[in-house]
Formats: structure tokens, C-alpha cells, sequence
């Protein structure tokens, strides 16, 4: 079932994407303006069944950049970008909407190829491009009407909280990964990530401000019968498996199921957030996030190497 957070305040939608003057929780006296950017968009996923369920692949991840803007009302306003390392990720939290793109007559997609290549312009990882505040602004998505949320066609952790590691770049960022997205319906669609931060509150509300929003590119569900199979998982996806992050892997490209109703290849391997990950090929030791949530701050991978007893502590 879908993540439930009804128990927390209610959120206002007047602040997403502007700077944000806190006045509680952990930036309180700071004015922060927040952007999402799409690390990885999905490309396609397999409708929903509980017999055997798929989550959309790759699994969407965003990247979350805050910038503080120094002094304010002055001449000398400006903004600065906040090193991730220095930001506290509790409480940070984004959520996903789903939504139907009504493609225009004759607008059909034949293969995984043709999917891939006019969702994503040919590249699997908008990661790979740097990010962009813009990326997920597609021509596409003006055929999206934002009055029909499917949300509720989601199935799997439509919340999910923020974790900070070292990218294949070797930058210290802070992702949102949804791995768990499966979709009940077929169709073309997109996702619209939105990020509160659960602790921060503006003057004069309870309310938690939207700090961010950003729509993905453009992705299939097939049904079981025309699904065109997997390919092998990404690079980023592997990396994020490796520093203990719970993701589905495979290695090699899945086919179409046989005449038996039965997938072609090997069955995923999945990164299960619990015990420990050894990479063998770089000699390191990973912790995975079952064991980080009980350290007080933490980067989702190696720290400094200053003997074994600083594994898995704060930097």
C-alpha cells in the first residue's frame, strides 16, 4: 500500500520553488529557497499485478539543492549553495503524484527503443547530463492535465526520506530514491515530486511549506503481455545499491516473458538496507540504512578512512 503520512500537518503549495523565511526547525532565521533536480527518470515499468509485481525502472532518483540567500533586502542580495555535507537530512521528505499524458493521435509507442528515445531523448540517466531544474519540463508534459491525479494508482512508497552519499562524481549530494513504484494502470505518464522539510515552518502557520517541486520525463506501463523487458540496471542504480541504499539490480537486460508466462533471465538481485555491503573490486566496507538510521547523522557510504572503528559514524 501507499506510505501514509496523514498524521503530519497539513502543506502550503505558495511557497514551492521561492526562498523560504523559517522560522523553526533547523534552518529557523535563515531564508533557504530549495531546487529538485532528476538524477535518474524512469523509462518504463510492467502494470501493477500482486502475483508478481515490478517497480518502474530505472527507479526515479532527485536531487535536492538548497541555497540561502545572503543579505536579504539589500543591495548586496545574493544567493549561496549550501554544501549538502553541512545539511542535517532529518525530517527532509518528498512525495510523488502521478499523472496521465494524453498523447496526440497516432502518437504510439512501438518498442523500448522507441520509449526510451522520445521520453528520455536517448539517455537513460538525466544523471549523466548533470541534473537540471528543467529536465523534467518537457514538451510532453503540456498534454498533462493537473486537475486528474492518479496518485492513487501508485502502489509501493509514494514518500520516501532523504539520504546523502558520495555520487559517482564524487560529490556529497542529497537523493531522493524511489524504488518501490510500481503503477496499476497502463498508459504514458509522469511523476511530480514535491519535498517538505517536516521540522521547518514559515510565520504565522503550522502548515509545512512545499520548499520544491519538479516534474519527471515521460514514461510507459505496458501491460504484462506487450511488456518489452528490462535492461540492465544503470550505473547510478548500482552505485546506489553498493552504498546501501534498497534498489532492485540485475546485471544483464530482462526479456519479454515466455510462452509459459514466465520471465526470460535471472531474477533481480535487491539491495536490502540490512547488514553490511562489502565492496570486493575497491576493498571497502559499506553500511546499509537499516544500521545507519541508529547512528545520529550520517553519509550513506565509506567515511574517512581512520581505522575500522570510524566505519558508519558521522563525519
Amino acid at each position: 500500500m501507499n506510505s501514509n503520512f496523514a498524521t503530519y500537518p497539513g502543506i502550503q503549495e505558495m511557497y514551492i520553488g521561492k526562498p523560504i523565511r523559517n522560522v523553526s526547525g533547523p534552518f529557523a532565521g535563515r531564508t533557504i529557497r530549495s531546487r529538485l533536480e532528476e538524477y535518474q527518470k524512469p523509462d518504463l515499468g510492467r502494470k501493477f499485478a500482486r502475483r508478481d509485481r515490478r517497480p518502474v525502472d530505472p527507479p526515479p532518483v532527485v536531487r535536492l539543492r538548497m541555497f540561502e540567500v545572503i543579505q536579504e533586502g539589500t543591495v548586496d542580495q545574493r544567493e549561496e549553495e549550501i554544501p549538502a555535507d553541512s545539511i542535517e537530512t532529518s525530517g527532509l521528505v518528498a512525495h510523488v503524484d502521478l499523472f496521465a499524458i494524453n498523447p496526440p493521435p497516432g502518437m504510439v509507442f512501438e518498442s523500448l527503443e522507441d520509449a526510451m528515445q522520445t521520453s528520455s531523448d536517448g539517455e537513460r540517466d538525466s544523471y549523466d547530463q548533470g541534473g537540471s531544474d528543467q529536465q523534467g519540463q518537457m514538451e510532453e508534459t503540456s498534454l498533462v492535465d493537473e486537475n486528474e491525479v492518479l496518485t492513487s494508482a501508485v502502489f509501493g512508497s509514494s514518500f520516501v526520506h532523504a539520504v546523502k552519499i558520495v555520487d559517482l562524481k564524487g560529490e556529497t549530494v542529497i537523493l531522493f530514491v524511489f524504488s518501490d513504484l510500481s503503477v496499476r494502470i497502463e498508459g504514458h505518464f509522469i511523476y511530480r515530486y514535491r519535498c517538505f522539510h517536516l521540522f521547518s515552518r514559515v510565520a504565522g502557520s503550522d502548515d509545512v511549506p512545499v520548499m520544491a517541486e519538479l516534474r519527471s520525463g515521460a514514461f510507459v506501463i505496458y501491460s504484462t503481455k506487450e511488456f518489452p523487458g528490462l535492461q540492465a540496471s544503470t550505473d547510478l542504480t548500482k552505485h546506489l545499491g553498493r552504498w546501501g541504499v534498497r534498489v532492485n539490480l540485475r546485471e544483464n537486460s530482462r526479456g519479454k516473458r515466455n510462452k509459459q508466462g514466465d520471465d526470460d533471465g535471472e531474477e533481480d538481485e535487491i539491495s536490502s538496507g540490512g547488514g553490511e555491503i562489502v565492496d570486493e573490486v575497491h576493498g571497502l566496507q559499506f553500511y546499509t540504512r537499516h544500521y545507519l538510521a541508529q547512528q545520529p547523522q550520517v553519509v550513506f557510504g565509506p567515511p574517512s578512512h581512520q581505522g575500522a572503528e570510524g566505519y558508519g559514524h558521522a563525519p
